[in-house]
């Protein structure tokens, strides 16, 4: 996940950075390339997502999970067009070229996308730290061949 999420923010950082009078190979086939670190964060993800799921529930958690999805897609599309449209706006009225004003807007858009990733990067290594060994206590029964609990003592 964090590797699949490390590509999604490069490539975000590199779309902010495209000029106005970009190249495709040099500036946009690179962010395509990355954006393949989708493939790798959407599997772990949905992993994640229904990892605490019992079997009796799992269709519910994978409903919810998708519907969370396509909703969050949804609004974070939504809100990063308003934000870029409303910089475009704001560049045109300062008298700037439209092409340079709509690359203006995306650059925000893309440069908030960045944060977000950079942000989810952070969320996912402080929340989801591998589990410190259990402690030394004591011997937790065991079953033997016939299915019985047999008490394993230290001395």
């Amino acid at each position: 996940m964090l590797a699949g999420l490390g590509l999604l923010l490069a490539g975000r950082l590199l779309l902010a950075r495209v000029p106005v009078d970009g190249a495709y190979p040099l500036d946009l086939l690179p962010v395509m390339l990355l954006t393949g670190g989708f493939g790798l964060a959407m599997p772990a993800l949905t992993a994640l997502g229904m990892s605490g799921a019992r079997p009796e529930d799992a269709g519910a958690a994978s409903g919810l999970f998708t519907t969370t999805q396509q909703i969050g897609a949804a609004v974070g599309v939504a809100a990063l067009s308003t934000l870029a449209a409303t910089r475009t706006g704001r560049l045109l009225g300062e008298g700037r070229p439209s092409p340079e004003a709509l690359t203006g807007g995306y650059r925000l858009a893309f440069e908030i996308g960045a944060g977000l990733l950079a942000a989810a990067i952070v969320l996912a290594v402080v929340v989801l730290r591998r589990p410190a060994p259990p402690a030394a206590g004591p011997a937790a029964p065991r079953a033997d061949r016939a299915g019985r609990d047999q008490r394993v003592s230290a001395g």
